[in-house]
Order: structure tokens, then C-alpha cells, then sequence
């Protein structure tokens, strides 16, 4: 029951930490905010004309998610595969905007790397604090 309660705890989180700085990004650059995702072609020319600002607060809600999610899910379920899972969920869904919103070349790069810190960032603070059930490094 761990496990699951972990995953969907993590999950959430994740959700939100994405939301969180994607709204901060919406406040920082508006032009964000007044195209449809559904018109994958505009919504790729007004990220890449908002410039690397924008682009790197992109960037830093996927990190954001894999590695708060991550931390959740990994903390809750005592197990170093949940916080992976949701790391890779992190990381599935920011390839899949990347690609299908044809995003510039910075975060289509982005949307890989910044998962997979996220997600090694928060192993790394878990191995550390043993309470959170993952134990102390050996």
C-alpha cells in the first residue's frame, strides 16, 4: 500500500511542481499563455521567440517535477524504482511536448536531461537521509 500511496503521492506533486513554474513562467512571459496547445506550430515559434528565459524555466519545471515527485514517491514508498518511475513519467511527458510542439533544439535537449537530474538529484538527497526509509550510503 506504500508503494502506491508513494507513486500517486509522487505523481501529484510532480503535477504540481510542473503547474507551479509553468505559471511563473506564464506570469514572466504572457505571450505564453495566449496560444493553444493544440496549435502545436505557433505554441513552438512563441516558446523559441520568448527566448532562453522562458526556455530554462521549461526546463526547470520538468527538473522541478522529477525531482519533487521523485523525492515523494521514493520517500513514501521506501523503494528507489518509484522515484525513477516518476522521473520517467517526467521525462516521457516533457519528450512527447517536445517533440509534437516542435519546441526549439535548447528544450527538446532540455526535456531529456532535466528529468533525468531531477530524478539522480532526488536518489541522491534520499540515500542521504536515512528516515526517509532508503537508507544511508554504504
Amino acid at each position: 500500500m506504500r508503494i502506491i500511496g508513494g507513486l500517486v503521492a509522487g505523481f501529484v506533486i510532480a503535477l504540481v511542481a510542473i503547474f507551479g513554474v509553468s505559471w511563473v513562467n506564464q506570469l514572466l512571459y504572457p505571450a505564453l499563455g495566449t496560444v493553444s496547445m493544440a496549435d502545436r506550430n505557433n505554441f513552438g515559434a512563441i516558446i523559441e521567440s520568448s527566448g532562453v528565459g522562458a526556455q530554462l524555466i521549461f526546463a526547470i519545471s520538468w527538473f522541478a517535477g522529477a525531482f519533487v515527485g521523485g523525492w515523494v514517491a521514493g520517500a513514501i514508498s521506501g523503494r528507489r524504482w518509484a522515484l525513477w518511475t516518476i522521473a520517467g513519467l517526467i521525462l516521457l511527458n516533457a519528450a512527447a511536448s517536445a517533440l509534437l510542439g516542435r519546441y526549439p533544439p535548447l528544450l527538446q535537449v532540455s526535456a531529456i536531461i532535466a528529468p533525468l537530474l531531477g530524478g539522480w538529484l532526488a536518489g541522491a538527497l534520499l540515500r542521504r537521509t536515512p528516515s526517509a526509509g532508503m537508507g544511508a550510503p554504504a
